[in-house]
């Protein structure tokens, strides 16, 4: 009976754990999905790039379509 009531106890910790894990995501991608767009990394800094630090991040990009390369 002992050993069952510890497996529960470090069910329920796990738990306690997961939820706080879950509720820092859901902070960080709600605050990155409402931010305003910026500029993307350029590539002298494409080796600092990590999904802490960039994911769910809004870019702003503009280009020109290039019609005669299309196929």
């Amino acid at each position: 009976m002992l050993l069952v009531f510890l497996g529960f106890l470090a069910l329920g910790a796990w738990q306690v754990k997961r939820l706080f894990w879950k509720l820092d995501l859901i902070e960080r991608v709600d605050r990155r999905v409402h931010a305003a767009p910026v500029a993307p990394p350029g590539p002298d800094v494409w080796s600092n790039v990590t999904a802490d630090s960039h994911e769910y991040l809004h870019v702003r990009l503009s280009g020109t379509f290039l019609y005669a390369k299309n196929f």
